[in-house]
């Protein structure tokens, strides 16, 4: 065969094999945008980051006090407004992903509901506000790959860019394009399916991924928002003593910002939103390093600076360690007197608050 004929031939047929690729992933997405609540074959964060950004845009599900946090936070149980509760309470606290967000979840629960919550609440750990976690996204990949899977399950891209400015835009653009495929971002959730099948028929095993996010959606539907991470995630022993020893050294020389706190505080009260900076109790010897030290009076020094704001802590601050599964979530008893002291000396105070 003539060589030109050949090459001819051979670039039709790659053609033709690479358009029907195409339109085989074409047929794929198509398909896969026509079936609801995928994200319940997705991992057991992505589904908590996924379901509680369907209760911020439900107009259904309103609430009178929104708490957001991280991953301690996420312990406090919310409340349906009822004869022992005058407020609504929902928990919108996420596991860890800086703090910079905050302010745009909360304009996401503020863009789909015509009444405003009377009371928001901030209950991130001080220990988001390190240097070390306050990184743009493009200058330390590192940080985006520990808080992506929240960020990317919670925003749109359009959402999402709007965080963000110059260099660090860029990348959140290049990382947010990919998960326009509904086949890409629940690609672990697929092959989660797929070695579920073999779990299922060579060992006789459930699914793994949707039985346990059908049990995270029981008990935060019940909750209103919380899950104890202490009990569902961890195991008491996974880092025990030495893990503490570690972050106890950490704090010894870590830096922070503020600036997200300031932000955050700025919106509310452009969107005249009464905000109560809250502090949870931590594990013994936490307070007592120079990180927290000096970042308490700060904060309670920028609450101050807000006329609709107030800052609250509990009655007691320092924690057994008897009482967390490692140095940040509470175990099963600490969850119990976590909410105990919560109900009892914070629920209260916000409610008084509210009448101010």
């Amino acid at each position: 065969m003539h060589p030109f004929l050949k090459r001819t031939k051979d670039f039709l047929f790659q053609t033709r094999a690479f358009s029907l690729t195409v339109l085989l992933i074409i047929f794929i997405e198509v398909l896969l945008y026509g079936v609801r609540n995928l994200h319940y074959i997705d991992g057991g964060g992505a589904f908590l980051t996924t379901y509680k950004k369907l209760v911020a845009e439900d107009k259904n599900q309103e609430y009178d006090i929104l708490m957001y946090g991280d991953s301690r936070s996420l312990s406090i149980k919310g409340n349906p407004r009822d004869e022992k509760h005058p407020l609504s309470f929902y928990n919108f606290s996420l596991p860890a992903a800086g703090p910079r967000y905050f302010k745009y979840y909360l304009k996401k629960y503020l863009l789909h509901h015509q009444n405003r919550p009377k009371v928001v609440v901030w209950a991130a750990d001080p220990e988001q506000f390190m240097f070390s976690k306050s990184q743009t996204f493009d200058s330390d990949p590192e940080l985006w790959s520990n808080y992506k899977h929240r960020l990317l399950n919670l925003f749109s891209l359009s959402e999402s860019y709007e965080q963000y400015d110059g260099k660090e835009s860029f990348f959140i653009l290049k990382e947010y394009m990919p998960y326009t495929l509904k086949s890409i971002k629940h690609r672990q959730g697929f092959e989660s399916i797929i070695m579920g099948f073999k779990f299922k028929y060579l060992l006789g095993k459930d699914l793994p991924n949707i039985s346990r996010n059908v049990l995270i959606q029981t008990i935060i539907e019940s909750t209103y928002g919380q899950i104890n991470l202490g009990n569902y995630f961890f195991a008491p022993e996974i880092l025990g003593k030495e893990e503490l020893k570690n972050k106890l050294e950490q704090l010894q020389t870590a830096r922070f910002s503020l600036e997200p706190l300031v932000e955050f505080s700025e919106y509310c009260e452009k969107e005249r939103l009464k905000l109560v900076v809250l502090n949870l109790p931590r594990a013994e010897g936490l307070n007592e390093t120079p990180y927290f030290k000096e970042i308490t009076p700060v904060i309670k020094k920028v609450t101050k600076k807000f006329a609709n704001s107030i800052y609250l802590e509990f009655p007691e601050m320092d924690y057994s360690n008897s009482l967390f599964a490692e140095s940040i979530h509470y175990n099963s008893k600490g969850e119990i007197r976590v909410n105990r002291d919560f109900t009892e000396g914070i629920y209260p105070k916000i409610l008084e608050f509210s009448k101010k």
